[in-house]
């Protein structure tokens, strides 16, 4: 029970834009109770519990029960992020669960800030993570073959590969095939 509740209350801690300290000055207990209340290692006393729930604008029974598994690795992590950064998240997780490690660094440059959309709810975040990972996926199905067609072996995980940036645009042009 202890551990259910401890990671029920980060979640939604994080969710309400809080930090250990800021929670723990609304309870008037030091920040290192709120530490070991996620860890698991403590649970609060009745009244403590009610007032937490208020905070957090969530129910006690939310933050008793099991949580539900994540739509796909990361995701609660992902929503604790303001709505903004989600999308950046979404594409370079989506890309490390496609066996891929890219730089993003246009999405976080600001003349695109704006272009970028803010993903509000959870359904657009898993709609937003379906679409990059089905991306990627087909980008490394098109990097595979054309080292192959080039007699490039990549013998582990490990091995780093740079590929020209003119080679990307042209490999991601044939991801949509």
């Amino acid at each position: 029970m202890k551990m259910i509740f401890g990671k029920n209350l980060a979640i939604y801690r994080k969710k309400a834009n809080l930090t250990k300290q800021d929670l723990a000055n609304r309870l008037k207990v030091h920040w290192n109770t709120v530490h070991r209340w996620e860890k698991g290692e403590l649970f609060p006393r009745p009244e403590l519990l009610e007032e937490i729930a208020k905070i957090l604008n969530v129910e006690i029974s939310d933050l008793l029960k099991a949580p539900e598994p994540e739509p796909f690795p990361g995701f609660d992590n992902i929503m604790c992020q303001p709505a903004r950064e989600r999308y950046y998240s979404v594409w370079q997780l989506a890309a490390q669960h496609a066996g891929i490690q890219v730089a993003l660094g246009a999405m976080g440059d600001p003349l695109f800030r704006d272009r970028i959309p803010k993903l509000e709810t959870e359904e657009e975040v898993i709609e937003a993570y379906k679409e990059a990972l089905s991306y990627w996926k087909k980008v490394t199905k098109r990097l595979d073959e054309e080292l192959r067609k080039r007699g490039i072996r990549v013998e582990s995980e490990e091995e780093m590969i740079t590929v020209p940036e003119e080679d990307l645009k042209s490999l991601d042009k044939g991801s949509d095939k």
